[in-house]
């Protein structure tokens, strides 16, 4: 397995892991809003039953209006800060994905670069080598010619 395979492979496992992390995160995220969703239901039950009350006659004391009112006023700030919790951790797994795929296009681009680079340096390589048996081949054969003139000329 060359180098480019197992790097593709870590920067996969990598991505996986990533993404089993962020798949977590999701599924608590959704685990709270659900139970927020199941707080709320039952909230709404009980508030629609004290209303219900009210108009029954069962109590008629300005205090218990009041309570309900802001117990349903407070729900309703809770349930506002929580959605604003929801979106801004949206928000911070969408900014994760974001700068993860910057980082993801650098390393292509990257990968890119190095294999063009890599194809020149080969077929430069080519052609320096074989310059070079063409030079080797071009001082043998003077050798030769040297030597055989020299050969030729000893008495």
């Amino acid at each position: 397995m060359s180098t480019l395979e197992q790097l593709i492979l870590d920067l996969k496992a990598s991505m996986d892991h990533q993404f089993g992390e962020i798949r977590q995160q999701i599924a608590g995220l959704d685990q709270r809003v659900s139970g927020l969703d199941q707080r709320v239901s039952g909230l709404d039950q009980r508030v629609s039953d004290l209303d219900r009350q009210l108009q029954d006659g069962r109590s008629h004391t300005h205090n218990l209006e009041q309570l309900i009112i802001d117990f349903k006023e407070s729900l309703e700030r809770q349930i506002a800060a929580s959605g604003r919790e929801t979106r801004q951790s949206m928000e911070e797994i969408k900014s994760r994905f974001d700068i993860q795929s910057a980082r993801l296009d650098r390393q292509a681009g990257l990968w890119q670069v190095g294999s063009r680079w890599s194809s020149r340096m080969d077929a430069w390589a080519e052609k320096v080598d074989s310059a070079l048996m063409t030079k080797d081949q071009q001082i043998a054969e003077l050798r030769e010619r040297i030597q055989k003139l020299e050969d030729g000329s000893k008495p």
